[in-house]
């Protein structure tokens, strides 16, 4: 029987015996055990369990023993040593582990010596090792445990026995200040910086990730981070790699922080989870810089609209000349770039002149006022339109063209993407900003507010949506969400275009207009609603507690998988501090805002549960700046040399 052949046979078995309950033996076993047999799976392609010639003429079944063995990975590795006996359609019965050829499923965890099995320490978790001749084959289960001590530069030698053990006290506790409790992590951002405070006269710690499947112990002095007090490990790559490969999509895995001090027999310990998607985040992300950032040949990109390529790891500047102010539109297909931009007429003042860059070119048109004057905008998916929301009600046309009739108060005006030219305003109401599009291209949704104070400021906004026919048919104005007093805005539909995510901003009693008029409110929360109207969820776990500026939530356009089913990505830009990475020199928090990912969980925001995770700061920023309105992109399209 050819290869194509027996490989079509195991892979047939592995999918029939996939949900077979495991009967794991002790660690590192090989004692016999009740086989794993051919005949508990049905060939179901057309093809016949019929031994060939020689040894296997006239063979019905395979038999592995022992049907289910332990592995440990890492320091002290074991192997599990199996054999194959055979039954033959006369009766017969013989050993033919010689005479059989192995395949391990998956191939990452585990590697055959002839019948004798072994961790690879690339991964951990459940896999088959499968026997076949022929067409015959058989299995075993093998769960694989990874157990590994990694000793930091520093840490006394005894340090693995001293927080091995003792009593618990829990003013030897460290604070874990990031990565956050409930966190998902996408599994291709690298390793997470695990940042804490110790407690006093805590000098050693142990920072463990542990599961089924990994038990895995870095001990460290405090390295400290800057002049905080907080000290910081990071799992090396290597060792991250296996731990990231045995949680991809699996459940949530413990982190933990055992620390001692000079106290004999005492320990303090503080635990929380965390959890890997199973599949990347794909695609690309466009945001705005406010400081300058180092290049690798030594000089300095200005600040404007910096990238990240996920499916390539590529963090470069994109846009930065003309002073960008940073309020961009990105295409789905990352092909165009919307950008208000400084002129050196009239420096950064109203009206911001509006630049459509072209991804693969770099060409850069500015479209002759009154087009060309804009504050927020949004592309049509098919990039034949875009509406843009001019900030003056008209345009000095003498430089430095200046503002004319004081602000717009909120007009959205539809233009083709190919003139530039205006196609018509929006039949929407007074004071209304923040458009998006729908992914099917037959809805925007925008916020309008009781009133519109300035560029970017709306108070007290409701959310509306309209229906859209290119080129230019409007539908009626229909009320998404009705403010009761709160401002709700910068909305974007969901990949599926079922959700809408939006941000909202409530005045405290007394506080001025400008703590909740949109405008980097300190207050502001990230929210979602179906998009055909109903209750608003708070993404409780997104948001933490406090006000920590959440702001700018935009979806990724890929949907995503986790344990329990589908998810989407979004970020948000936030001013909640990556652990202690923003404080200064001096040891105080900057609180720049940084853009933040957030699983999201459909199936829950359709039961009216908090549909998110606790967030994961992107790891490709600067923290000494700040980044806002991450836009993303479907593949991120290479620029002119």
């Amino acid at each position: 029987m050819n290869q194509a052949s027996r490989l079509g046979s195991v892979l047939l078995l592995l999918a029939v015996t996939a949900g077979a309950a495991f009967g794991f033996a002790a660690c590192g076993s090989s004692s016999p055990g009740a086989g794993f047999t051919s005949e508990d799976a049905s060939p179901g392609d057309g093809t016949t369990r019929e031994g060939g010639g020689g040894p296997f003429a006239g063979l019905d079944t395979l038999t592995v023993s022992p049907n289910a063995a332990e592995l440990v990975a890492g320091d002290a590795p074991t192997t599990a040593a199996f054999t194959v006996q055979a039954k033959f359609k006369d009766g017969a019965t013989r050993d033919v582990t010689s005479l059989v050829t192995w395949q391990v499923s998956p191939p990452s965890m585990i590697v055959m010596n002839g019948a004798t099995a072994s961790a690879t320490g690339a991964a951990a978790g459940d896999a088959q090792v499968i026997a076949y001749a022929d067409a015959v084959s058989a299995a075993a289960q093998v769960h694989v445990k990874l157990v590994k001590s990694i000793l930091a530069p520093g840490t006394p030698p005894g340090a693995p026995q001293q927080l091995g053990g003792g009593t618990d006290d829990p003013t030897l506790a460290a604070t874990v200040v990031y990565p956050l409790d409930g966190a998902l992590f996408p599994p291709n951002i690298g390793a997470p910086d695990v940042q804490f405070t110790p407690a006093a006269g805590t000098t050693v710690f142990d920072v463990a990730f542990t599961s089924p499947s990994l038990d895995v112990h870095f001990y460290t002095p405090c390295k400290a981070v800057g002049a905080t007090a907080g000290c910081t490990l990071v799992p090396e790559a290597k060792t991250w790699g296996a731990i990231a490969t045995t949680l991809r999509g699996g459940d949530p895995a413990t982190i933990s922080v055992r620390a001692a001090g000079a106290a004999a027999g005492k320990v303090g310990t503080t635990k929380l989870s965390v959890q890997l998607a199973g599949t990347d985040v794909a695609g690309g992300l466009y945001y705005f810089n406010t400081q300058p950032q180092p290049l690798a040949d030594g000089g300095a990109a200005p600040p404007g609209i910096f990238r990240y390529d996920f499916d390539n790891a590529r963090h470069e500047p994109f846009f930065t000349r003309d002073n960008c102010a940073g309020c961009h539109a990105l295409s789905r297909d990352g092909t165009k770039v919307l950008a208000p931009i400084c002129t050196l007429e009239r420096g950064c003042g109203r009206p911001l002149q509006l630049a459509v860059v072209d991804v693969a070119t770099g060409h850069v048109d500015t479209p002759a006022f009154p087009v060309g004057d804009t504050d927020t905008l949004a592309w049509t998916p098919d990039n034949k339109y875009y509406v843009t929301t001019p900030s003056c009600a008209a345009v000095d046309p003498n430089p430095p063209h200046g503002c004319t009739g004081g602000y717009s108060g909120g007009v959205l005006t539809l233009v083709d993407a190919t003139t530039n030219a205006a196609v018509g305003n929006v039949p929407a109401g007074p004071a209304a900003m923040y458009p998006a599009f729908s992914n099917d291209g037959k809805r925007l949704v925008y916020a309008r507010g009781g009133k519109y104070d300035a560029p970017l400021s709306i108070e007290a906004a409701s959310l509306f949506t309209i229906d859209f026919t290119a080129p230019s048919t409007w539908g009626t104005e229909k009320s998404l969400f009705t403010s009761g007093g709160e401002n709700n805005y910068h909305p974007s539909f969901s990949p599926d275009d079922a959700w809408v995510i939006f941000a909202r901003s409530t005045c405290d009693a007394g506080a001025p207009v400008s703590d909740c008029d949109s405008y980097d409110d300190r207050g502001a929360r990230v929210m979602v609603l179906p998009s055909v109207g109903g209750a608003p969820i708070d993404l409780a776990k997104a948001n933490g507690t406090g006000k920590l500026t959440n702001s700018w939530p935009k979806w990724s356009p890929f949907k995503g998988k986790y344990k329990d089913g589908d998810i989407l990505w979004l970020t948000f830009s936030s001013s909640r501090n990556y652990g202690y990475r923003t404080y200064d020199a001096t040891g105080t928090p900057t609180y720049h805002r940084q853009l933040w990912a957030v699983a999201f969980d459909p199936a829950r925001a359709k039961a009216g549960k908090d549909p998110s995770f606790a967030p994961v700061w992107l790891p490709f920023q600067d923290t000494a700046t700040s980044n806002h309105i991450g836009q993303w992109t479907e593949k991120v399209v290479p620029g002119p040399k």
